[in-house]
């Protein structure tokens, strides 16, 4: 979840009710789906650890709670943590990663091959003017697993849209 400097709080807020909606999709349990939730502006932070709770509620509350992180933009930094944390998931499930961004940068080739790496399924949500479709390819394979979102409020209308689109892509997940 973005939420650099140029994320303003009803963006922010709007980005944690998509990761709500994601993760109610989910059957979460110790030995099926498990969530791990990363904020970011110029530095990542863990808002929910994979070894944290994977209850809906301890999840949402963990949301809820999550700050503003603020600070210049670093999706190269945000994707090396997703690796690192990935490359400790159990092998023998889906690896899925949602890149919600409001801006982009260049030099995402490198970053995101480490979780090309890890035979991660990758998509990105690009929203707002900021986000640089073209910045933004090199973490995905195919052009359907970009969503844009012309404006923060398109985020809210297309959740469920977006929600339904990643989990049939990447097939059931629980």
């Amino acid at each position: 979840m973005d939420s650099s400097f140029d994320v303003d709080q009803n963006t922010f807020d709007r980005e944690k009710r998509f990761v709500k909606s994601m993760v109610q999709s989910l059957t979460l349990s110790p030995e099926k789906s498990r969530v791990a939730v990363i904020g970011f502006g110029n530095i990542p932070v863990e808002v929910v650890r994979f070894s944290s709770s994977q209850d809906v509620v301890a999840i949402t509350r963990a949301l809820d709670n999550a700050r503003k992180i603020d600070g210049r933009r670093n999706v190269a930094k945000v994707l090396e943590l997703t690796a690192s944390v990935l490359d400790k998931a159990r092998p023998s499930v889906p690896r899925v990663v949602i890149l919600l961004t409001a801006g982009s940068e260049l030099y995402l080739t490198a970053p995101s091959q480490a979780l090309r790496d890890l035979g991660t399924n990758r998509y990105v949500i690009a929203i707002g003017p900021n986000a640089d479709e073209e910045e933004l390819t090199p973490i995905i394979d195919e052009p359907r697993d970009m969503f844009t979102v012309p404006t923060p409020k398109e985020l809210t209308w297309s959740t469920e849209y977006m929600v339904n689109e990643i989990v049939k892509r990447t097939g059931k997940l629980d």
